[in-house]
């Protein structure tokens, strides 16, 4: 850089910035006055403010699950992540269905005895299906091959069926009825206890013969 003299004794300038420096005071004897604390402290004072009001807010936010207003951010996203699994819809066209057997009777449902080790009863039905199958929709597949269940008003009820060491033990699934919808009309299967192997035990009759004979 190229240095340049001025007048003032004070002040050296070099091309490409200025540098400011003090002399002591030759007259007085006395060094020269450096920057008072308090102006110091003022400058100082609004970054320490800033921080001051941004503290809590970090302190909010490093909170492991919390978002900024204090709630649970794993709680509330793991609310519709749940909803969005149990309403998803299997591709059947890349998913292979499974063997659901169906045993029906009319008015009452089999006794869990009749389900014991490998016996099972006469009335099976033997369906391909997937797990997204809902309770109108096996009821529509029952229908088309027992003419006698395509009544209005009847009441289909389903449990599913399972083995237990030594015993055969049953869950009710839900009903739906003929001509009549209802909040178990859209009830998947993998949305209840069902699981894969289970057999479905269905009660066909109207609802008043269904009650007198439980």
């Amino acid at each position: 850089a190229r240095r340049v003299r001025h007048s003032n004794p004070r002040c050296v300038t070099f091309t490409g910035f200025t540098h400011q420096h003090t002399h002591p005071n030759t007259a007085s004897g006395m060094p020269s006055r450096s920057p008072s604390p308090r102006r110091r402290k003022a400058s100082r004072s609004p970054s320490r403010s800033r921080s001051r009001s941004r503290s809590p807010m970090r302190a909010k936010d490093k909170r492991p699950g919390r978002s900024s207003d204090g709630t649970d951010r794993r709680r509330s996203a793991a609310a519709p992540a749940a909803k969005e699994t149990a309403d998803a819809r299997v591709d059947r066209e890349k998913t292979c269905p499974f063997l659901l057997r169906v045993f029906t009777k009319k008015g009452i449902h089999h006794r869990p005895e009749e389900f014991l080790g490998t016996r099972a009863p006469d009335n099976e039905l033997q369906m391909y299906t997937w797990l997204d199958a809902s309770l109108r929709e096996i009821t529509t597949l029952i229908k088309e091959v027992k003419p006698e269940a395509r009544r209005k008003g009847l009441r289909f009820s389903f449990r599913c069926v399972y083995q237990r060491p030594g015993r055969a033990m049953m869950n009710d699934l839900g009903a739906v009825i003929n001509g009549q919808p209802s909040d178990n009309d859209n009830k998947m299967l993998k949305n209840t206890r069902f699981q894969i192997g289970d057999y479905l035990d269905v009660s066909i009759g109207f609802p008043r013969d269904q009650a007198t004979r439980f």
